[in-house]
């Protein structure tokens, strides 16, 4: 219906006033029962029938060999398929605007045109509007049935999925007998003292069908899903509560009283913050600063002309707890409605923003715990009663300044790690807010939640469960004052070192590049007509092997969050001495905590035998230098001028070294530095590992430890 409300609108804003516009639509025969299922379903779907012939009793066995109506997967597989066939009818036919809910295709035909069209069975010929017409030819093509009984087309009024649309008015409400039906229905639910739990799915799902044309009604269906959460046998009796029997019956009378739902609603409308009489920042924290309070508050600013006026502080410090974070910050959204409500009477717009997703999802779907469902519940009858439309957005604690001064405690540790490594925590912390809504558990860790989610992730097979845990630290060590002695507590390390012990497998290493595949790439390159972008590649295998380089600290990341221009080498830092030596400076790396950056030397005596590196990035520089675009700062550009991307470099290496990675170039570096009698003190240095980061690459990286050991040996040796 949203779908239709919004054709609606765009061809009433085209000045169109309706009169050629014709609602139609279009219902399949048979719908499941047209597709087969697999050979191996077909024996869950064996039907006995008893018969009795001349006196006697005989079974008969039938093969249901189609989709069965009552099949919990039928709807999904069967809108797979008319959702593709749909589609192939409006590339082939041009549809305008197919609409489709499982089995009705509907829409608004808007040409004024009719076509003929004859049933595929019966022969019979009608005239349907042009969109429909469409629809009827696509479905005959793939041979999909209809009846001509379920084809249905009018000028302003058409029932379609049970409601009333009126195209000319632009409304769509529920007929009164549907309504009538409805409440006699919940009638008779109510009137039983513990239906059972088939019963609660089936008005659960009438409720939510009634309420398409009633908007604010569906927060009254909460209670409902809360009783049969978690509650699989379908003839188990449920009590029904005050609660439920209070809601269902305020439904209904809303249900009766409402008038018709305008399309033209400005409520139903998309509108941004320029559109807004009123923008409110709200926030609150539980845990501050030693001088400090905890509390709640909001930020207003009146918009005029699309601009924010001044603002208006609100904020209350409270002496004592506040209890559950998800709560408070809902209870500010609530103080910011009900403030804005009696300051700003005309206010008819309202948007609201809070980092805190949950309260987000509490006003947008109705979720979260009782007491802010009861909150949203509550701020949205005072809505509701002062025709106020309201939108709840989420803002990134980063951007809410004011709010971000009060709770962000650690900024420092926030901003320390990098954007690639903040969305790999994101993902990671997922495990974790799946893991407590679950078991129903606090958001905020404890000795005991660490520890059960640790077993949680063991019985998921994850093998890296350090970096699970470092995401629940990044996200709430800065709040949680004792963190260290929760994470440390012996429960939690067993459990982590025995799921680790439980799901261990052996490391999977990046093999090294060899000096071969490095000079098959030399020679390929330049024993034929070469680009700036094959001398390009090859220069960056040719750095990032002889200076130990990681890939990333080369080539532009291919993500647009991760890069950042800072970290790029400049064309400026780049000198040459002779063909001897190569220096240039690395703005940025891992090892780097003061983050001065680090000088880069590649001498000629660590080239491989088969070229010289040195002479081969003369050659670069000097190719780069011609480049129409040579002005860019940048010391690796592409000839269009474009930093390399990390798999434009990787489809070019893989050419010559097929098993190889990003990683290799370091790896390969390092192992024939080793191998040539490097010390390794040297090469730790030369690849700005700390020490103990260089001890674990050691272990994991055999070629490079049996060149050591060998070096190692020869010493012991003279």
């Amino acid at each position: 219906m949203r779908e239709l409300g919004a054709i609606l609108r765009f061809r009433r804003r085209k000045g169109e006033d309706g009169s050629d516009h014709r609602l139609w639509k279009s219902d399949v025969s048979g719908a499941f029962r047209n597709l087969p299922v697999s050979v191996y379903w077909q024996f869950k779907q064996v039907q006995r029938v008893r018969i009795t012939v001349n006196g006697r009793h005989r079974w008969i066995y039938y093969v249901d060999r189609r989709l069965s109506l009552g099949g919990r997967c039928s709807p999904r597989i069967f809108c797979s398929v008319i959702n593709c066939i749909m589609y192939c009818t409006k590339v082939r036919f041009a549809l305008d605007y197919p609409l489709i809910f499982v089995d009705d295709a509907y829409g608004l035909d808007v040409s004024g045109l009719f076509l003929s069209v004859t049933h595929p069975v019966t022969g019979e010929t009608r005239l349907v509007p042009l969109e429909q017409a469409k629809v009827l030819l696509g479905w005959t093509h793939v041979g999909m049935p209809w009846d001509w009984k379920k084809q249905e087309h009018h000028s302003s009024t058409l029932v379609i999925l049970g409601h009333l649309v009126n195209s000319e008015e632009g409304t769509v409400t529920l007929p009164i007998d549907k309504k009538l039906q409805f409440a006699a229905s919940v009638d008779s639910f109510l009137a039983s003292r513990r239906p059972p739990l088939v019963e609660w799915q089936r008005i659960a799902g009438y409720a939510q069908w009634a309420c398409y044309t009633l908007p604010f009604a569906k927060f009254a269906l909460q209670p409902l899903y809360d009783k049969t959460r978690g509650k699989t046998k379908r003839s188990l009796g449920i009590p029904i509560n005050t609660t439920v029997r209070r809601r269902l019956k305020w439904f209904v009378a809303e249900l009766l009283a409402a008038e018709p739902l305008s399309f033209f609603d400005p409520a139903l409308e998309e509108w941004t913050e320029r559109d807004a009489d009123l923008v409110i920042f709200t926030d609150a924290c539980l845990v501050t600063e030693e001088f400090a309070l905890p509390g709640l508050g909001f930020v207003a600013f009146d918009i005029i002309e699309g601009r924010r006026g001044f603002a208006l502080p609100f904020f209350h410090r409270s002496p004592s707890p506040l209890g559950d974070i998800q709560l408070v910050e809902g209870l500010a959204v609530a103080a910011a409605i009900a403030w804005a409500l009696v300051a700003r009477p005309l206010a008819r717009r309202i948007i609201i923003r809070t980092d805190s997703a949950p309260v987000v999802y509490a006003f947008d779907a109705g979720s979260g715990s009782s007491a802010l469902r009861s909150l949203v519940w509550s701020s949205y009858q005072q809505l509701q009663r002062a025709k106020v439309d309201i939108r709840v957005k989420h803002i990134a604690g980063v951007t809410n300044k004011a709010a971000d001064d009060l709770s962000r405690l650690d900024s420092a540790f926030l901003a320390f790690k990098e954007r690639s490594t903040r969305r790999g925590y994101a993902t990671s912390y997922k495990q974790w807010t799946l893991f407590t809504r679950t078991y129903n558990l606090p958001l905020r860790p404890s000795t005991r939640s660490l520890f059960l989610f640790a077993a949680f992730l063991q019985s998921k097979g994850y093998k890296t469960l350090p970096q699970f845990f470092t995401a629940v630290a990044y996200e709430w060590k800065p709040r949680i004052r004792n963190w260290d002695e929760i994470r440390s507590h012996p429960r939690v390390v067993d459990a982590i070192k025995g799921a680790l012990k439980t799901n261990s497998s052996p490391t999977r290493r990046s093999p090294a590049l060899i000096p071969a595949e490095l000079n098959l790439f030399f020679t390929t390159t330049l024993s034929s007509p070469f680009s700036h972008d094959d001398l390009l590649a090859l220069t960056i295998a040719v750095v990032g092997f002889g200076a130990l380089m990681r890939l990333g600290e080369l080539v532009e990341p291919e993500a647009p969050d991760d890069r950042d221009l800072r970290k790029y080498i400049k064309r400026s830092s780049a000198r040459l001495v002779g063909i001897k030596e190569f220096h240039f400076h690395l703005p940025y790396h891992k090892a780097d905590r003061s983050w001065r950056g680090s000088d880069v030397l590649i001498l000629k005596e660590n080239s491989i035998p088969d070229f010289n590196f040195v002479k081969l990035i003369s050659l670069y520089l000097t190719s780069r230098d011609r480049l129409p675009r040579a002005d860019s700062p940048f010391l690796f550009i592409r000839m269009d001028g474009s930093l390399p991307r990390r798999e434009w470099f990787i489809n070019r290496l893989r050419v010559f070294a097929p098993v190889c990675s990003g990683h290799s170039l370091r790896a390969g570096g390092a192992t024939y530095l080793a191998s040539i009698g490097t010390a390794p003190a040297f090469i730790q240095r030369m690849g700005r590992w700390s020490s103990n980061a260089f001890g674990i690459y050691l272990r994991d990286q055999p070629a490079l430890s049996a060149a050591v050991s060998r070096l190692h040996l020869a010493a012991l040796q003279r």
